[in-house]
């Protein structure tokens, strides 16, 4: 998931976004003293957290539907003998 973590970070970083609503009084009241793109468009970072814990949801999702699971509960192998 380490990907999407960078990659999301990217794009957030390159496409044009929605501001969802955050104007400059709410920027200005965050009393940040700091730089970045994240700080003074904090609507980036929130777009970056919605597609990373979507993305890390699904993954999950998608992983527990793939795993097969035995119906007893065990690995599948029963009566095997060494």
């Amino acid at each position: 998931m380490t990907g999407a973590y960078v990659g999301f970070a990217f794009l957030t970083t390159v496409i044009p976004l929605p501001v969802l609503g955050i104007t400059a009084e709410v920027i200005a009241a965050q009393g940040f003293t700091e730089s970045g793109i994240w700080i003074e468009q904090p609507y980036r970072v929130i777009a970056f957290g919605f597609l990373y814990f979507s993305a890390l949801g699904l993954y999950e999702l998608w992983s527990q539907v793939r795993t097969p699971v035995s119906p007893r509960g065990g690995s599948g192998e029963q009566g095997a003998t060494k």
